[in-house]
């Protein structure tokens, strides 16, 4: 987009321009900040809520979070991280002027909401590269790309953040049509570690085993079978019971999708380690390593976390298990575990 227009064209240089003084090369003054205004392509595209960022707010970026140029998803540009943990990725998109598009995969440079300090021809933009990123001013003609910011409650859905301490909030992803809780059942903050839920128990207890298991008459092999997938169940599932409908607890399959559509990595929110999942849309969600409880004992707290599916499995012998996401600080992945254990649950709708 050129700096103030709202639409794409298939040519950006200065007689396509829209706020040209005439056939001069001396452009209009359509406003010092264009934030939320109508000439603002953030706001026009995706309401109210989202506008372009600030000079200010671009430079609050560059100095209170880190930086580091990386590929995601096979596509060069630069990440930012928050000392929160939170971060997004900036693509090296490159440019456009005079039916060209340069620089793409090695250069970004994003619009602000700002005029340039010198030049009322120009406007101030963030530039990524692989070396280093800062603001510069160019001239409004050449399109470039836009991050929007958001602002108010909604922005808690979009950025994966909590507006307050009201939880659990709404997280979207983005990936098939799923929300995910941003904390977990028996947790008041996204950090907390929460309750320790035998599969398809409703309430936690002190002991987990096969002789305090509900739904067995004291083995692996003597489980019943309560269904393949308790998913919304009002009697079986965890989040359900706890929360109310439409909180379930997610699939094999929504765990894997979460795998497959999202980066991950670990890290640390408010002083807990656990595993970040960052979706393309920016989102992300953050699990806490919970560990599990076994009898009495609540073993690799800090080191793992394991969090129950809706979905049982048996295996060769006939035990029946169900399936859970496990992750540690080098592994992520879809697996089993023994359902008299105690894991977290992470709910869904």
């Amino acid at each position: 987009y050129a700096w103030g227009e709202t639409a794409q064209k298939s040519m950006y240089n200065r007689s396509t321009y829209a706020y040209r003084d005439g056939s001069s090369y001396n452009y209009l003054n359509i406003g010092s900040d264009i934030s939320g205004t109508q000439y603002d392509a953030a706001t026009a595209h995706w309401g109210a809520s989202w506008r372009l960022p600030t000079t200010e707010e671009n430079q609050a970026l560059l100095d209170q979070c880190s930086s580091e140029w990386t590929t995601l998803y096979d596509v060069n540009g630069r990440k930012f991280t928050g000392s929160n943990g939170n971060s997004i990725f900036l693509p090296a998109a490159g440019y456009c002027w005079d039916g060209e598009i340069g620089l793409v995969g090695s250069d970004g440079n994003y619009w602000s909401s700002t005029l340039g300090e010198e030049d009322p021809n120009s406007a101030s933009s963030l530039y990524i590269g692989s070396g280093y990123a800062y603001q510069h001013d160019l001239r409004r003609d050449y399109g470039l790309s836009l991050r929007p910011v958001c602002q108010g409650p909604d922005a808690a859905v979009h950025a994966g953040l909590c507006p307050d301490n009201h939880h659990p909030h709404v997280i979207d992803l983005g990936i098939d049509g799923v929300q995910w809780s941003c904390c977990n059942v028996g947790a008041s903050a996204p950090w907390e570690y929460g309750g320790y839920y035998s599969w398809a128990e409703t309430s936690t207890k002190e002991v987990y085993n096969w002789s305090t298991y509900t739904y067995c008459d004291g083995s692996a092999q003597t489980c019943y079978i309560i269904g393949s997938n308790i998913s919304g169940s009002p009697s079986h599932d965890t989040a359900t019971t706890n929360w109310g409908a439409p909180w379930r607890l997610p699939t094999t399959e929504e765990y894997q999708a979460l795998l497959d559509q999202c980066s991950s990595e670990w890290t640390t929110l408010n002083g807990v380690n656990g595993r970040k999942f960052t979706a393309p849309n920016g989102a992300s969600l953050f699990l806490p390593a919970a560990g599990s409880f076994s009898n009495s004992d609540v073993i690799y707290v800090g080191s793992c976390g394991y969090y129950w599916s809706s979905m049982f499995t048996k295996d060769a012998e006939g035990n029946y298990f169900a399936d859970d996401l496990f992750f540690s600080s080098d592994d992520v992945s879809c697996f089993f575990i023994q359902r008299s254990n105690g894991i977290s649950v992470r709910p869904v709708r």
